[in-house]
């Protein structure tokens, strides 16, 4: 399978995904008021769009050469998105979510092998585009909507969108490092969903792939569910 047709076919599973998150809101979720530092599901599945639109004009520019850096501040740019779509109603950001991943699957379509094997952008010359694309096309809404998905009861929902879009994104790049990437961010899933067992089964094969991986793992936050269980160490740190 081609690069760009199994980016494809995660696109289109995000996309339902993102159909499914909608239409699993409650009523009080639909009408709640998001702040910057706590986003109502109106303000997350803007801020979703606004990237996803942005990435589509990238898509777009990078056939002509190579992408300007990413944003430094993200934080920034993220309070930026939040105030200038704060006040739109639903059925604006509704429009603008079909809008948007229509005109990323257009922009997707378009390129070719050799352009998403190569760079992203001039700040990143190791970083290949299509790890860029992954972004937007899976990780990005995905682990929004499963997180959001988790924290108000919906851990059911939320883990069965993590783990149908793992062999999806599995399936993009065959080295130990992607596939390590993608095994690590299911054991944080797990872990922040109080599903020890598969975290740490997830955080092994992680491991085992993209050792790589490992000390950002003794700190990161996501797993710290599992710093009580000695198996975390032992996995985390086989020679201690």
């Amino acid at each position: 399978m081609t690069k760009l047709s199994s980016l494809l076919r995660l696109a289109s599973y995000s996309g339902r995904v993102e159909t499914e998150f909608v239409a699993e809101l409650t009523l009080p979720e639909r009408q709640a008021v998001g702040a910057p530092d706590d986003w109502a599901a109106k303000d997350l599945v803007a801020h979703v769009a606004t990237w996803r639109e942005r990435g589509a004009v990238e898509l777009e520019a990078v056939r002509h050469g190579p992408l300007p850096p990413e944003a430094a501040e993200f934080d920034a740019v993220n309070r930026a998105i939040f105030d200038d779509n704060h006040g739109q109603a639903w059925e604006v950001v509704l429009r603008r979510t079909k809008e948007s991943w229509e005109a990323y699957s257009i922009a997707l379509r378009q390129l070719s092998e050799d352009l998403l094997a190569g760079s992203a952008s001039t700040d990143q010359p190791d970083r290949p585009l299509w790890r860029r694309v992954t972004v937007d096309a899976g990780n990005h809404p995905l682990l929004h909507y499963a997180e959001f998905a988790r924290r108000r009861g919906r851990a059911a929902s939320a883990t069965r969108w993590m783990e149908e879009a793992a062999p999806l994104l599995l399936a993009v790049d065959p080295t130990d490092e992607w596939h390590g990437v993608i095994h690590y961010n299911l054991a944080c899933h797990y872990a922040r969903s109080d599903m020890a067992d598969k975290a740490l089964e997830s955080l092994g094969v992680a491991l085992e792939h993209n050792p790589g991986l490992r000390e950002w793992s003794r700190t990161d936050s996501d797993l710290a569910p599992l710093h009580g269980d000695p198996r975390f160490s032992t996995i985390v740190d086989p020679a201690s």
